[in-house]
Protein backbone atom coordinates (compact mmCIF):
# COMPACT_ATOMS: atom_id res chain seq x y z
CA UNK A 1 0.00 0.00 0.00
CA UNK A 2 2.65 2.51 1.05
CA UNK A 3 4.64 1.79 -2.11
CA UNK A 4 1.63 2.47 -4.31
CA UNK A 5 0.79 5.66 -2.40
CA UNK A 6 4.38 6.89 -2.64
CA UNK A 7 4.36 6.40 -6.42
CA UNK A 8 1.06 8.26 -6.63
CA UNK A 9 2.44 11.11 -4.51
CA UNK A 10 5.50 11.37 -6.76
CA UNK A 11 3.35 11.32 -9.89
CA UNK A 12 0.99 13.98 -8.51
CA UNK A 13 3.89 16.25 -7.53
CA UNK A 14 6.24 15.74 -10.47
CA UNK A 15 4.94 18.87 -12.20
CA UNK A 16 5.72 20.97 -9.08
CA UNK A 17 9.22 19.52 -8.96
CA UNK A 18 9.87 20.25 -12.64
CA UNK A 19 8.48 23.79 -12.40
CA UNK A 20 10.63 24.52 -9.34
CA UNK A 21 13.73 23.14 -11.09
CA UNK A 22 12.98 25.13 -14.25
CA UNK A 23 12.54 28.29 -12.16
CA UNK A 24 15.84 27.70 -10.36
CA UNK A 25 17.78 27.06 -13.58
CA UNK A 26 16.12 30.02 -15.30
CA UNK A 27 17.01 32.42 -12.51
CA UNK A 28 20.59 31.20 -12.30
CA UNK A 29 20.97 31.41 -16.07
CA UNK A 30 19.37 34.87 -16.07
CA UNK A 31 22.04 36.11 -13.67
CA UNK A 32 24.73 34.33 -15.71
CA UNK A 33 25.43 32.20 -12.62
CA UNK A 34 26.79 35.33 -10.97
CA UNK A 35 26.84 33.82 -7.49
CA UNK A 36 29.35 31.21 -8.66
CA UNK A 37 31.54 33.99 -10.06
CA UNK A 38 31.45 35.68 -6.65
CA UNK A 39 32.51 32.47 -4.87
CA UNK A 40 35.74 32.44 -6.87
CA UNK A 41 36.22 36.16 -6.25
CA UNK A 42 36.91 38.88 -8.84
CA UNK A 43 39.94 38.54 -11.12
CA UNK A 44 42.43 41.35 -11.55
CA UNK A 45 41.39 43.10 -14.77
CA UNK A 46 44.97 43.81 -15.75
CA UNK A 47 46.00 40.17 -15.39
CA UNK A 48 43.67 39.05 -18.20
CA UNK A 49 44.45 38.94 -21.90
CA UNK A 50 42.03 40.27 -24.53
CA UNK A 51 40.55 36.86 -25.33
CA UNK A 52 39.86 36.18 -21.62
CA UNK A 53 37.87 39.32 -20.83
CA UNK A 54 34.28 38.58 -21.87
CA UNK A 55 32.04 37.40 -19.04
CA UNK A 56 34.71 37.70 -16.37
CA UNK A 57 33.99 39.10 -12.91
CA UNK A 58 36.89 41.49 -12.27
CA UNK A 59 38.18 44.28 -10.08
CA UNK A 60 40.50 47.13 -11.00
CA UNK A 61 41.78 50.45 -9.75
CA UNK A 62 41.43 52.86 -12.67
CA UNK A 63 43.89 55.76 -12.83
CA UNK A 64 43.37 56.84 -16.43
CA UNK A 65 40.15 57.45 -18.40
CA UNK A 66 40.45 58.53 -22.03
CA UNK A 67 36.94 59.90 -22.63
CA UNK A 68 33.27 59.17 -22.16
CA UNK A 69 30.98 58.02 -24.97
CA UNK A 70 27.44 57.40 -23.65
CA UNK A 71 25.08 57.94 -20.76
CA UNK A 72 21.64 56.72 -19.69
CA UNK A 73 18.95 59.07 -18.43
CA UNK A 74 15.81 58.52 -16.38
CA UNK A 75 13.01 61.10 -16.65
CA UNK A 76 10.55 61.73 -13.82
CA UNK A 77 7.05 61.60 -15.32
CA UNK A 78 5.74 64.15 -12.81
CA UNK A 79 8.48 66.79 -12.85
CA UNK A 80 9.86 65.90 -16.29
CA UNK A 81 13.34 66.26 -14.83
CA UNK A 82 16.02 63.94 -16.21
CA UNK A 83 18.70 62.26 -14.13
CA UNK A 84 21.77 60.48 -15.44
CA UNK A 85 21.63 56.95 -14.04
CA UNK A 86 24.69 55.51 -15.80
CA UNK A 87 27.66 56.89 -17.68
CA UNK A 88 30.14 55.04 -19.88
CA UNK A 89 33.83 55.80 -20.27
CA UNK A 90 36.81 54.52 -22.26
CA UNK A 91 39.58 52.77 -20.34
CA UNK A 92 42.52 50.51 -21.15
CA UNK A 93 43.59 47.07 -20.00
CA UNK A 94 47.10 45.78 -20.60
CA UNK A 95 46.41 45.02 -24.27
CA UNK A 96 42.91 46.37 -25.08
CA UNK A 97 40.66 49.39 -25.00
CA UNK A 98 37.22 48.73 -23.47
CA UNK A 99 34.26 50.55 -22.00
CA UNK A 100 33.51 51.22 -18.34
CA UNK A 101 29.90 51.77 -17.20
CA UNK A 102 29.35 53.20 -13.73
CA UNK A 103 26.09 53.94 -11.88
CA UNK A 104 25.08 57.44 -10.79
CA UNK A 105 26.73 57.00 -7.38
CA UNK A 106 30.15 56.61 -9.05
CA UNK A 107 29.89 59.18 -11.86
CA UNK A 108 31.35 62.04 -9.83
CA UNK A 109 34.47 60.02 -8.94
CA UNK A 110 34.84 58.78 -12.52
CA UNK A 111 34.60 62.35 -13.84
CA UNK A 112 37.37 63.39 -11.45
CA UNK A 113 39.61 60.67 -12.91
CA UNK A 114 38.68 61.83 -16.42
CA UNK A 115 39.54 65.45 -15.60
CA UNK A 116 42.78 64.35 -13.95
CA UNK A 117 43.64 62.28 -17.03
CA UNK A 118 42.99 65.25 -19.33
CA UNK A 119 45.25 67.47 -17.23
CA UNK A 120 47.99 64.83 -17.31
CA UNK A 121 47.66 64.39 -21.09
CA UNK A 122 47.82 68.14 -21.69
CA UNK A 123 50.85 68.52 -19.41
CA UNK A 124 49.16 70.55 -16.71
CA UNK A 125 50.15 68.01 -14.05
CA UNK A 126 53.13 65.67 -13.88
CA UNK A 127 51.43 62.67 -12.29
CA UNK A 128 47.99 61.15 -11.90
CA UNK A 129 46.46 61.72 -8.49
CA UNK A 130 42.87 60.50 -8.86
CA UNK A 131 41.63 56.90 -9.12
CA UNK A 132 38.45 54.88 -8.87
CA UNK A 133 38.15 51.24 -7.81
CA UNK A 134 35.64 49.24 -9.82
CA UNK A 135 34.37 45.69 -9.37
CA UNK A 136 31.99 44.24 -11.92
CA UNK A 137 31.46 41.99 -14.92
CA UNK A 138 32.65 42.43 -18.49
CA UNK A 139 29.74 42.23 -20.93
CA UNK A 140 29.35 42.73 -24.67
CA UNK A 141 28.11 46.17 -25.67
CA UNK A 142 24.66 46.40 -27.24
CA UNK A 143 24.41 47.74 -30.78
CA UNK A 144 23.37 51.27 -29.79
CA UNK A 145 26.14 51.68 -27.22
CA UNK A 146 28.69 50.16 -29.58
CA UNK A 147 27.77 52.83 -32.14
CA UNK A 148 28.50 55.64 -29.66
CA UNK A 149 31.75 53.95 -28.65
CA UNK A 150 32.93 53.57 -32.25
CA UNK A 151 32.04 57.17 -33.07
CA UNK A 152 34.06 58.61 -30.18
CA UNK A 153 37.17 56.50 -30.90
CA UNK A 154 36.93 57.12 -34.66
CA UNK A 155 36.64 53.42 -35.35
CA UNK A 156 35.75 53.74 -39.05
CA UNK A 157 39.01 55.54 -39.75
CA UNK A 158 41.23 53.00 -38.02
CA UNK A 159 43.27 50.28 -39.65
CA UNK A 160 42.28 46.67 -39.07
CA UNK A 161 45.27 46.26 -36.79
CA UNK A 162 44.22 49.23 -34.64
CA UNK A 163 40.57 48.16 -34.64
CA UNK A 164 41.56 44.89 -32.98
CA UNK A 165 42.65 46.83 -29.90
CA UNK A 166 39.16 48.30 -29.34
CA UNK A 167 37.18 45.45 -27.81
CA UNK A 168 33.32 45.73 -27.93
CA UNK A 169 33.20 45.04 -24.19
CA UNK A 170 32.06 47.15 -21.25
CA UNK A 171 32.95 46.64 -17.60
CA UNK A 172 29.65 47.01 -15.78
CA UNK A 173 30.46 48.32 -12.32
CA UNK A 174 28.67 46.67 -9.39
CA UNK A 175 27.29 43.94 -11.64
CA UNK A 176 27.62 40.29 -10.77
CA UNK A 177 26.97 38.32 -13.93
CA UNK A 178 24.26 39.85 -16.13
CA UNK A 179 22.54 41.77 -13.34
CA UNK A 180 23.39 44.23 -10.53
CA UNK A 181 24.84 42.57 -7.44
CA UNK A 182 21.71 42.99 -5.30
CA UNK A 183 19.44 41.55 -7.98
CA UNK A 184 21.87 38.69 -8.63
CA UNK A 185 21.84 37.66 -4.97
CA UNK A 186 18.05 37.98 -4.85
CA UNK A 187 17.68 35.78 -7.93
CA UNK A 188 20.15 33.29 -6.46
CA UNK A 189 18.25 33.19 -3.16
CA UNK A 190 14.96 32.53 -4.96
CA UNK A 191 16.66 29.86 -7.08
CA UNK A 192 18.04 28.21 -3.95
CA UNK A 193 14.57 28.31 -2.39
CA UNK A 194 13.09 26.69 -5.51
CA UNK A 195 15.74 23.96 -5.43
CA UNK A 196 15.11 23.28 -1.73
CA UNK A 197 11.37 23.18 -2.40
CA UNK A 198 11.82 20.68 -5.25
CA UNK A 199 14.14 18.55 -3.13
CA UNK A 200 11.76 18.65 -0.17
CA UNK A 201 8.83 17.49 -2.33
CA UNK A 202 10.95 14.73 -3.89
CA UNK A 203 12.22 13.46 -0.53
CA UNK A 204 8.73 13.62 0.97
CA UNK A 205 7.31 11.62 -1.92
CA UNK A 206 10.07 8.98 -1.85
CA UNK A 207 10.19 8.57 1.94
CA UNK A 208 6.43 8.52 2.56
CA UNK A 209 6.13 12.01 4.00
CA UNK A 210 2.70 12.33 2.39
CA UNK A 211 1.60 9.16 4.22
CA UNK A 212 2.50 10.44 7.69
CA UNK A 213 -1.06 10.01 8.93
CA UNK A 214 -1.01 6.30 8.08
CA UNK A 215 2.34 5.75 9.79
CA UNK A 216 1.22 7.63 12.89
CA UNK A 217 -1.99 5.57 13.11
CA UNK A 218 -0.01 2.32 12.93
CA UNK A 219 2.52 3.45 15.54
CA UNK A 220 -0.31 4.33 17.93
CA UNK A 221 -1.93 0.90 17.58
CA UNK A 222 -1.21 -2.10 19.81
CA UNK A 223 0.45 -4.01 16.97
CA UNK A 224 1.86 -1.68 14.31
CA UNK A 225 2.94 -4.50 11.99
CA UNK A 226 -0.44 -6.27 12.14
CA UNK A 227 -2.29 -2.98 11.69
CA UNK A 228 -0.21 -2.15 8.61
CA UNK A 229 -0.98 -5.58 7.14
CA UNK A 230 -4.73 -5.06 7.75
CA UNK A 231 -4.54 -1.60 6.18
CA UNK A 232 -2.72 -3.04 3.20
CA UNK A 233 -5.50 -5.58 2.72
CA UNK A 234 -8.13 -2.86 3.17
CA UNK A 235 -6.42 -0.70 0.53
CA UNK A 236 -6.33 -3.46 -2.10
CA UNK A 237 -9.85 -4.84 -1.35
CA UNK A 238 -11.72 -1.54 -1.13
CA UNK A 239 -12.72 0.24 -4.31
CA UNK A 240 -12.37 4.02 -3.98
CA UNK A 241 -15.44 6.18 -4.55
CA UNK A 242 -14.49 9.65 -5.73
CA UNK A 243 -11.00 8.92 -4.39
CA UNK A 244 -12.24 7.89 -0.93
CA UNK A 245 -11.93 4.37 0.45
CA UNK A 246 -14.49 3.60 3.16
CA UNK A 247 -14.78 0.49 5.32
CA UNK A 248 -13.35 -0.11 8.76
CA UNK A 249 -11.23 2.89 7.97
CA UNK A 250 -11.55 5.97 5.82
CA UNK A 251 -8.63 6.72 3.52
CA UNK A 252 -8.61 9.84 1.39
CA UNK A 253 -6.28 12.47 0.00
CA UNK A 254 -6.29 16.05 1.27
CA UNK A 255 -3.93 18.74 -0.08
CA UNK A 256 -1.69 16.05 -1.51
CA UNK A 257 -1.45 14.07 1.72
CA UNK A 258 -3.06 10.66 2.37
CA UNK A 259 -5.25 10.87 5.49
CA UNK A 260 -6.35 7.80 7.46
CA UNK A 261 -9.20 7.86 9.96
CA UNK A 262 -10.91 5.19 11.98
CA UNK A 263 -14.57 5.11 10.92
CA UNK A 264 -15.61 5.52 14.57
CA UNK A 265 -13.73 8.82 14.69
CA UNK A 266 -15.45 10.31 11.64
CA UNK A 267 -18.56 12.46 11.45
CA UNK A 268 -20.21 12.71 8.05
CA UNK A 269 -21.71 15.99 6.90
CA UNK A 270 -23.61 16.56 3.69
CA UNK A 271 -24.20 19.92 2.04
CA UNK A 272 -27.57 20.71 0.49
CA UNK A 273 -27.93 24.08 -1.21
CA UNK A 274 -31.31 25.73 -1.65
CA UNK A 275 -31.92 28.83 -3.74
CA UNK A 276 -34.81 31.00 -2.56
CA UNK A 277 -36.87 32.88 -5.10
CA UNK A 278 -39.54 35.55 -4.87
CA UNK A 279 -41.81 35.77 -7.91
CA UNK A 280 -39.23 33.77 -9.81
CA UNK A 281 -36.36 36.13 -8.90
CA UNK A 282 -33.39 34.66 -6.91
CA UNK A 283 -33.27 36.31 -3.47
CA UNK A 284 -30.75 34.19 -1.62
Amino acid sequence: MLGALKKKSLKNNISKILIALALAVGLLWGSDFGAFKAIGGPKDLFSLSADELEGKYVTAEIYYIYDWYAYTESTNSSTHRSTVTEKEYIIATDDSIIGLAVPSSMIRDADKVLDDSDDYYNGYISELTESITVTGTLRKMDEETLGFYHKVVGYDGLSNEDRAIFQPLVLKANCLGRTPEGLTWLMTAVAAGALIYALWILISALTGGYQRSIKAYCRASESPVATMEQLDQFYHDTEPINGVRVGKWILFESKGKDILLDTNDAVWAYMHTIQHRTNGVPTG
